[in-house]
Protein backbone atom coordinates (compact mmCIF):
# COMPACT_ATOMS: atom_id res chain seq x y z
CA UNK A 1 0.00 0.00 0.00
CA UNK A 2 1.21 3.50 -0.86
CA UNK A 3 2.53 5.55 2.06
CA UNK A 4 1.83 9.17 2.88
CA UNK A 5 4.04 11.32 5.09
CA UNK A 6 2.17 13.63 7.41
CA UNK A 7 4.00 16.48 9.09
CA UNK A 8 3.38 19.25 11.57
CA UNK A 9 3.66 22.40 9.43
CA UNK A 10 6.08 25.24 10.03
CA UNK A 11 5.17 28.85 10.76
CA UNK A 12 6.44 29.73 7.29
CA UNK A 13 4.08 27.23 5.65
CA UNK A 14 1.14 28.49 7.71
CA UNK A 15 1.78 32.20 7.15
CA UNK A 16 2.80 32.03 3.49
CA UNK A 17 0.42 29.42 2.07
CA UNK A 18 -2.40 30.61 -0.17
CA UNK A 19 -4.64 28.17 1.72
CA UNK A 20 -4.47 30.22 4.90
CA UNK A 21 -4.67 33.48 3.01
CA UNK A 22 -8.06 32.23 1.78
CA UNK A 23 -9.42 30.54 4.91
CA UNK A 24 -7.51 31.95 7.87
CA UNK A 25 -5.59 29.99 10.50
CA UNK A 26 -8.25 29.12 13.07
CA UNK A 27 -9.39 25.49 13.10
CA UNK A 28 -12.48 23.86 14.62
CA UNK A 29 -12.42 20.99 17.13
CA UNK A 30 -14.87 18.12 16.59
CA UNK A 31 -16.43 16.11 19.43
CA UNK A 32 -14.08 13.16 19.07
CA UNK A 33 -10.96 15.34 19.25
CA UNK A 34 -12.36 17.19 22.27
CA UNK A 35 -13.30 13.97 24.05
CA UNK A 36 -9.76 12.72 23.44
CA UNK A 37 -8.44 15.75 25.34
CA UNK A 38 -8.16 18.62 22.85
CA UNK A 39 -8.68 22.06 24.39
CA UNK A 40 -11.80 23.84 23.10
CA UNK A 41 -12.20 27.62 23.17
CA UNK A 42 -13.70 28.91 26.39
CA UNK A 43 -15.31 31.78 24.53
CA UNK A 44 -18.31 29.47 24.15
CA UNK A 45 -17.28 27.43 27.19
CA UNK A 46 -19.25 24.60 28.71
CA UNK A 47 -22.37 26.68 29.37
CA UNK A 48 -25.73 25.09 28.60
CA UNK A 49 -26.79 28.46 27.23
CA UNK A 50 -24.67 27.86 24.10
CA UNK A 51 -26.91 27.31 21.08
CA UNK A 52 -27.12 23.71 19.94
CA UNK A 53 -26.23 22.50 16.45
CA UNK A 54 -23.72 24.04 14.11
CA UNK A 55 -22.47 26.62 16.64
CA UNK A 56 -21.10 23.77 18.74
CA UNK A 57 -19.31 22.36 15.69
CA UNK A 58 -17.32 25.53 15.01
CA UNK A 59 -15.55 26.11 18.33
CA UNK A 60 -11.82 26.61 17.68
CA UNK A 61 -8.90 24.89 19.36
CA UNK A 62 -5.10 25.10 19.48
CA UNK A 63 -2.95 23.04 17.11
CA UNK A 64 0.76 22.31 16.77
CA UNK A 65 3.12 24.02 14.36
CA UNK A 66 6.92 24.24 14.19
CA UNK A 67 9.24 27.24 14.07
CA UNK A 68 12.55 26.48 12.37
CA UNK A 69 13.78 30.08 12.56
CA UNK A 70 17.57 30.20 12.64
CA UNK A 71 17.60 26.37 12.81
CA UNK A 72 16.37 26.50 16.41
CA UNK A 73 13.48 24.00 15.92
CA UNK A 74 11.09 25.55 18.41
CA UNK A 75 7.61 24.22 19.18
CA UNK A 76 4.75 26.62 18.53
CA UNK A 77 0.97 26.50 18.32
CA UNK A 78 -1.75 28.36 16.48
CA UNK A 79 -4.13 29.37 19.26
CA UNK A 80 -7.92 29.69 19.28
CA UNK A 81 -7.70 33.26 17.97
CA UNK A 82 -5.46 32.27 15.06
CA UNK A 83 -2.21 33.66 16.52
CA UNK A 84 1.18 31.91 16.62
CA UNK A 85 2.83 31.46 20.00
CA UNK A 86 5.55 29.38 21.67
CA UNK A 87 4.35 26.40 23.72
CA UNK A 88 5.59 23.47 25.79
CA UNK A 89 5.72 20.38 23.61
CA UNK A 90 4.71 17.92 26.32
CA UNK A 91 1.19 19.34 26.82
CA UNK A 92 -1.45 16.93 25.58
CA UNK A 93 -4.40 19.28 25.10
CA UNK A 94 -3.02 20.64 21.81
CA UNK A 95 -4.51 19.22 18.63
CA UNK A 96 -3.01 17.83 15.45
CA UNK A 97 -3.86 19.47 12.14
CA UNK A 98 -1.38 17.72 9.85
CA UNK A 99 -0.04 18.75 6.48
CA UNK A 100 1.17 16.60 3.59
CA UNK A 101 1.99 16.92 -0.08
CA UNK A 102 -0.97 17.21 -2.43
CA UNK A 103 0.68 14.83 -4.91
CA UNK A 104 0.79 12.07 -2.27
CA UNK A 105 -2.88 12.35 -1.29
CA UNK A 106 -4.76 13.38 -4.44
CA UNK A 107 -5.33 9.80 -5.65
CA UNK A 108 -7.20 9.03 -2.42
CA UNK A 109 -9.47 12.08 -2.28
CA UNK A 110 -13.04 12.44 -3.56
CA UNK A 111 -15.77 15.09 -3.92
CA UNK A 112 -13.21 17.62 -5.11
CA UNK A 113 -14.47 21.14 -5.79
CA UNK A 114 -12.96 24.59 -6.23
CA UNK A 115 -13.12 26.70 -3.09
CA UNK A 116 -11.94 30.20 -2.25
CA UNK A 117 -9.22 31.67 -4.48
CA UNK A 118 -8.86 28.42 -6.42
CA UNK A 119 -8.11 26.28 -3.36
CA UNK A 120 -9.19 22.66 -3.80
CA UNK A 121 -11.67 21.39 -1.22
CA UNK A 122 -12.00 17.61 -0.99
CA UNK A 123 -12.70 14.67 1.30
CA UNK A 124 -10.59 11.70 2.36
CA UNK A 125 -10.87 8.45 4.32
CA UNK A 126 -13.04 7.96 7.44
CA UNK A 127 -12.49 9.16 11.00
CA UNK A 128 -14.69 9.65 14.09
CA UNK A 129 -16.03 13.20 14.42
CA UNK A 130 -19.32 14.02 16.09
CA UNK A 131 -21.48 12.27 18.68
CA UNK A 132 -25.06 11.48 17.65
CA UNK A 133 -28.14 12.76 19.44
CA UNK A 134 -28.75 11.50 22.95
CA UNK A 135 -31.43 8.89 22.14
CA UNK A 136 -29.45 7.28 19.34
CA UNK A 137 -26.31 7.30 21.49
CA UNK A 138 -28.14 5.43 24.25
CA UNK A 139 -29.53 2.86 21.81
CA UNK A 140 -26.19 2.12 20.16
CA UNK A 141 -24.31 1.91 23.48
CA UNK A 142 -26.93 -0.57 24.70
CA UNK A 143 -26.55 -2.69 21.58
CA UNK A 144 -22.76 -2.67 21.93
CA UNK A 145 -23.08 -3.75 25.56
CA UNK A 146 -25.22 -6.76 24.56
CA UNK A 147 -23.02 -7.68 21.54
CA UNK A 148 -25.83 -6.95 19.08
CA UNK A 149 -23.80 -4.92 16.58
CA UNK A 150 -21.29 -6.03 13.97
CA UNK A 151 -17.75 -4.88 14.65
CA UNK A 152 -16.18 -3.13 11.66
CA UNK A 153 -12.61 -3.78 10.55
CA UNK A 154 -11.62 -0.19 11.31
CA UNK A 155 -9.57 0.19 14.48
CA UNK A 156 -8.79 3.82 15.28
CA UNK A 157 -5.31 4.41 16.79
CA UNK A 158 -5.16 6.87 19.70
CA UNK A 159 -2.88 7.77 22.59
CA UNK A 160 -4.57 6.12 25.59
CA UNK A 161 -3.28 8.69 28.12
CA UNK A 162 -5.48 11.41 29.56
CA UNK A 163 -4.92 15.12 29.00
CA UNK A 164 -2.99 15.58 32.26
CA UNK A 165 -0.62 12.61 31.72
CA UNK A 166 2.67 13.88 30.28
CA UNK A 167 4.37 10.48 30.10
CA UNK A 168 5.36 8.41 27.09
CA UNK A 169 2.99 7.65 24.20
CA UNK A 170 0.70 4.64 24.86
CA UNK A 171 -1.03 3.23 21.80
CA UNK A 172 -4.61 2.03 21.96
CA UNK A 173 -6.97 0.93 19.17
CA UNK A 174 -10.64 1.84 19.40
CA UNK A 175 -13.36 -0.48 18.10
CA UNK A 176 -15.98 0.63 15.60
CA UNK A 177 -19.46 -0.76 14.87
CA UNK A 178 -21.92 -0.75 11.99
CA UNK A 179 -25.48 0.48 12.61
CA UNK A 180 -28.10 1.53 10.05
CA UNK A 181 -25.62 2.32 7.30
CA UNK A 182 -23.22 4.27 9.50
CA UNK A 183 -20.06 3.47 11.45
CA UNK A 184 -19.62 4.52 15.07
CA UNK A 185 -16.41 4.41 17.12
CA UNK A 186 -16.73 3.46 20.79
CA UNK A 187 -14.50 4.95 23.50
CA UNK A 188 -14.38 6.39 27.02
CA UNK A 189 -14.29 10.16 27.30
CA UNK A 190 -11.19 11.94 28.58
CA UNK A 191 -11.97 15.63 27.90
CA UNK A 192 -9.66 18.47 28.84
CA UNK A 193 -10.65 19.80 32.26
CA UNK A 194 -12.83 16.76 32.95
CA UNK A 195 -15.96 17.79 31.06
CA UNK A 196 -17.05 18.83 27.57
CA UNK A 197 -20.27 20.15 26.05
CA UNK A 198 -20.70 18.15 22.83
CA UNK A 199 -22.48 19.21 19.65
CA UNK A 200 -25.57 17.23 20.68
CA UNK A 201 -25.99 19.46 23.74
CA UNK A 202 -24.89 16.79 26.24
CA UNK A 203 -22.08 17.44 28.75
CA UNK A 204 -19.71 14.45 28.92
CA UNK A 205 -17.40 13.74 31.83
CA UNK A 206 -14.22 11.74 32.19
CA UNK A 207 -14.77 7.97 31.68
CA UNK A 208 -18.28 8.38 30.23
CA UNK A 209 -18.95 5.81 27.51
CA UNK A 210 -19.37 7.54 24.17
CA UNK A 211 -19.70 6.82 20.46
CA UNK A 212 -18.75 9.15 17.61
CA UNK A 213 -19.95 8.81 14.04
CA UNK A 214 -17.32 8.29 11.36
CA UNK A 215 -17.35 10.58 8.35
CA UNK A 216 -14.86 11.72 5.69
CA UNK A 217 -12.06 14.10 6.64
CA UNK A 218 -12.20 17.45 4.84
CA UNK A 219 -9.05 18.78 3.20
CA UNK A 220 -7.78 22.08 1.78
CA UNK A 221 -5.20 21.74 -1.02
CA UNK A 222 -3.04 23.99 -3.14
CA UNK A 223 -1.90 22.30 -6.33
CA UNK A 224 0.50 25.18 -7.04
CA UNK A 225 2.21 24.73 -3.64
CA UNK A 226 1.80 20.91 -3.67
CA UNK A 227 0.41 21.27 -0.16
CA UNK A 228 -2.61 19.83 1.65
CA UNK A 229 -3.92 20.68 5.12
CA UNK A 230 -6.62 19.02 7.17
CA UNK A 231 -9.47 21.50 7.51
CA UNK A 232 -10.15 20.78 11.17
CA UNK A 233 -8.21 19.62 14.21
CA UNK A 234 -8.19 15.83 14.06
CA UNK A 235 -7.16 14.65 17.51
CA UNK A 236 -5.22 15.64 20.64
CA UNK A 237 -1.52 14.76 20.71
CA UNK A 238 1.56 15.46 22.75
CA UNK A 239 4.30 16.85 20.52
CA UNK A 240 7.01 15.01 22.45
CA UNK A 241 7.64 13.54 25.88
CA UNK A 242 9.16 15.43 28.81
CA UNK A 243 12.88 15.52 29.41
CA UNK A 244 14.66 17.40 32.18
CA UNK A 245 18.17 18.73 32.71
CA UNK A 246 19.91 20.86 35.34
CA UNK A 247 21.22 24.34 34.48
CA UNK A 248 22.82 26.55 37.15
CA UNK A 249 21.29 24.39 39.87
CA UNK A 250 17.75 24.66 38.46
CA UNK A 251 15.74 21.89 36.83
CA UNK A 252 14.76 22.77 33.26
CA UNK A 253 11.76 20.94 31.82
CA UNK A 254 11.32 20.66 28.05
CA UNK A 255 10.40 18.22 25.33
CA UNK A 256 12.90 16.25 23.25
CA UNK A 257 12.57 18.70 20.38
CA UNK A 258 14.83 20.38 19.02
CA UNK A 259 16.04 16.95 18.01
CA UNK A 260 15.16 15.68 14.55
CA UNK A 261 11.40 16.11 13.98
CA UNK A 262 11.23 12.49 12.81
CA UNK A 263 12.27 11.38 16.33
CA UNK A 264 9.31 13.06 18.05
CA UNK A 265 6.28 11.25 19.47
CA UNK A 266 3.91 13.17 17.24
CA UNK A 267 5.76 12.18 14.05
CA UNK A 268 5.73 8.57 15.22
CA UNK A 269 1.96 8.68 15.82
CA UNK A 270 1.08 10.48 12.59
CA UNK A 271 3.16 8.29 10.28
CA UNK A 272 3.39 4.88 11.94
CA UNK A 273 -0.19 4.64 13.17
CA UNK A 274 -2.59 7.33 11.97
CA UNK A 275 -1.36 7.49 8.36
CA UNK A 276 -1.59 3.72 7.72
CA UNK A 277 -5.03 3.67 9.35
CA UNK A 278 -6.30 6.52 7.13
CA UNK A 279 -5.09 4.78 3.97
CA UNK A 280 -6.66 1.51 5.09
CA UNK A 281 -9.93 3.31 5.91
CA UNK A 282 -9.78 5.00 2.51
CA UNK A 283 -9.64 1.60 0.82
CA UNK A 284 -12.41 0.32 3.10
CA UNK A 285 -14.58 3.30 2.08
CA UNK A 286 -13.91 2.61 -1.60
CA UNK A 287 -14.98 -1.04 -1.26
CA UNK A 288 -18.00 -0.42 0.98
CA UNK A 289 -19.24 2.96 -0.22
CA UNK A 290 -22.63 1.63 -1.36
CA UNK A 291 -23.33 0.21 2.11
CA UNK A 292 -22.60 3.46 3.93
CA UNK A 293 -24.69 6.55 4.56
CA UNK A 294 -22.23 9.46 4.68
CA UNK A 295 -22.96 13.07 5.58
Amino acid sequence: MKNIEMIIPTIEQINNSEIFCAYGKKAAVNDFAALQGTFVSYRNGYSNSVAKGEDLKSRPGNYWIRNNWNNMNMIYIVDTMGYDQWHYGYNREIGSRPALSYSSIKDFTFNEKEGKNGIIESEFSLFPKYVPEKGLQKEILGRIKHNELKKVDLFVPVDSRKWYDNGAFKLKYLNSYFFNGKIYTYFKAKPFGGQYLASNGVIYHENDKVIAEMSPIRLFSSEKENLTFFRDILIANQFDRITTFIRDGHEIVMSNYPNDFQDTDIYNYLNNYLGPYLLYASEYLKQNNKKLVLK
